[in-house]
């Protein structure tokens, strides 16, 4: 761009719409996280077939091989419900499948609630390849952009 090119942007105004805080407010991570998390309320209307549920499989040296539920997801993590008891800290294996595309990551257990069912974990991904990573970014956004409903 040539300086008198931005010189004729740089003397439009700015629009100053009121809805931009608050659709920056809408759509910013939310509880300090690098990513915003979709719960799999919102999550199953962009998720191919009637989905009721996201199951997920978890590996542990402690535990072995155990199944699970996703509760909610971004492209750096998931909060999972499964009956065994993570530690903070544990180190796993997950795999699951979202629109017909396998997941499979190494996962570090960053908070572990425990529930009377057994735990409730927040597992962040390690390792994940940049392309799946992108593949649940979007998957987020889809999301976000069905809960934001129609643009009127």
């Amino acid at each position: 761009m040539s300086d008198k090119e931005k010189t004729a942007w740089d003397k439009i105004p700015s629009l100053d719409l009121e809805m931009d805080d608050a659709y920056a407010e809408r759509i910013e991570a939310k509880d300090g996280r690098r990513h915003r998390r979709t719960d799999i309320a919102v999550l199953k209307t962009v998720l191919n077939g009637d989905v009721s549920s996201l199951p997920i499989r978890i590996a542990t040296a402690a535990d072995g091989i155990f199944d699970g539920l996703i509760l909610d997801l971004s492209e750096s993590g998931c909060r999972i419900a499964v009956s065994q008891k993570l530690k903070e800290g544990e180190l796993t294996k997950l795999g699951f499948i979202i629109n017909e595309r396998t997941v499979v990551s190494k996962a570090i257990a960053r908070w572990v609630t425990v529930e009377d069912y057994g735990c409730s974990a927040g597992l962040e991904f390690q390792g994940i390849s940049a392309d799946l990573k992108e593949f649940l970014g979007n998957i987020s956004s889809a999301s976000l952009f069905s809960k934001l409903g129609n643009v009127k």
